[in-house]
């Protein structure tokens, strides 16, 4: 069978190295300016994934979120020096929110429940990409979003252990990522179509 969920694996990761290389020469040449916080958010929420995944046997289905959180741990440390510091009350609180989830997964023994908590921490995590977003739609990589989001979708398809532990976290993420997409696609035509009509007023 071709695509075995070893197969799957592999596709899943190599589709977080594709989505995230052309990602990091965006911020190296200055055009995405990622923000640190969600990155800072993601990287904990991945390695606490990962680790569910594993134990629960996910299989190649968990390989991908493994990879996703090296990722993320890199591009946090890039963008606390490099990037976005445009930082609102909002970022802050969401920040504070998801850091105080954690001792709650931590002294959490059902990996059930540390899995819903870990997602919604990754949702609130979004929070301070998506106001830049809505802000400076072009900022931020399309294509990475739409890369993590397919990364995420075929790694369900790799799971060899199907619980809601296994797949709660990926398919959240991927119907978060390609909202994100859908966001960065509406933001920039609206910004584009504000511009368009500034310089028509101008002439």
């Amino acid at each position: 069978m071709l695509l075995n969920p070893i197969t799957l694996g592999w596709l899943s990761i190599a589709l977080v190295i594709i989505g995230i290389i052309p990602y990091f020469y965006l911020i190296f040449r200055g055009k995405v300016k990622p923000h640190a916080f969600s990155w800072l958010v993601w990287t904990m929420v991945c390695a606490v994934s990962f680790s569910a995944e594993y134990i629960d046997k996910a299989g190649p289905g968990a390989w991908s979120t493994g990879v996703a959180c090296f990722n993320c741990l890199a591009v946090t440390v890039i963008a606390f020096f490099k990037s976005e510091h445009s930082i609102s009350r909002g970022d802050v609180i969401s920040l504070i929110c998801a850091l105080l989830a954690v001792p709650i997964w931590y002294f959490t023994h059902d990996p059930l429940a540390s899995v819903i908590i870990v997602t919604a921490i990754d949702t609130v995590g979004f929070y301070p990409t998506i106001r830049k977003c809505y802000n400076k739609p072009y900022e931020e990589g399309m294509f990475m979003y739409f890369a993590f989001g397919l990364n995420y979708l075929i790694a369900l398809f790799a799971i060899q252990h199907w619980t809601m532990v296994t797949w709660l976290f990926p398919a959240c993420t991927a119907f978060t990522c390609f909202l994100m997409v859908i966001l960065l696609v509406v933001r920039r035509q609206l910004v584009g179509l504000e511009l368009s009509s500034r310089l028509h007023v101008v002439d």
